[in-house]
Formats: C-alpha cells, sequence, structure tokens
C-alpha cells in the first residue's frame, strides 16, 4: 500500500515523494481477528468536498497538513519542480508544501472530483 507525499524542500519548491506504507499484524476491533495495519496518525477534522469538472485551482500552498483520498474524479497536480501527476479514484496524497509557491491542482476528469479531506494538528 503506498501513497504519494507533496512536500516543499528548503527553498520552498514543491516536490512529489512516493511513500510505502508499513503494515503489522494486529488487532484493530477486538474481538475480530488480527489484520494487517499501519500505525495511527492524530486527526483533527475531517471534510467531504465536490469540485467541478474543469476547476483549476491555480498556484496555492496547502492550507494543512493532511491526507487527502479521492472518491470519484481525476485530479491532476503540478508541483514546483516542473512534475505533474494524475490521481484518478482510489489514490491518496498527503500536502505538506505549506511554504513556497505551493503546487497548480485542477480537475481533469469529465465528472466532478469528490474527495475526503483528514486534516492533521499543526
Amino acid at each position: 500500500m503506498n501513497y504519494v507525499e507533496i512536500f516543499a524542500d528548503e527553498n520552498g519548491v514543491s516536490h512529489f515523494r512516493d511513500v510505502e506504507i508499513v503494515l503489522t499484524r494486529g488487532e484493530v476491533a477486538p474481538p475480530a481477528l488480527p489484520v494487517a495495519l499501519s500505525e495511527f496518525m492524530p486527526a483533527t477534522e475531517v471534510g467531504f468536498i465536490s469540485i467541478p469538472s474543469g476547476w483549476v485551482g491555480g498556484w496555492h500552498q496547502a492550507p494543512s497538513d493532511g491526507f487527502i483520498f479521492v472518491l470519484s474524479g481525476e485530479v491532476q497536480i503540478e508541483v514546483g519542480d516542473g512534475e505533474s501527476r494524475r490521481f484518478p479514484a482510489g489514490s491518496v496524497w498527503l500536502h505538506r508544501d505549506r511554504n513556497g509557491p505551493g503546487h497548480n491542482s485542477s480537475i481533469v476528469s469529465k465528472e466532478d472530483a469528490k474527495l475526503v479531506i483528514v486534516k492533521f494538528p499543526d
């Protein structure tokens, strides 16, 4: 299992980094049988958003660190080093580019994008 991290380097330039999630066997809901699970992370807010097809966000920083899960539609993100990636339904990325110009995101699917945002504490 993996996710993509969007982060800013010491010069404020944003980049992508692929992160593998480490899973270990453990109990999540005893007495149910053990499962493979990651370490849990603290979160402060969870929200659902719908962004229309064709929307272009322009260059902006992440308002907070946190995960974004794509439920439907497809998001394209360009980072400061010039790389661009597409995130279809089922994709997950972690925003951590809170300095510098940030990233440019747009909805490239014909359908609206439905997302879940999980914000981390500052």
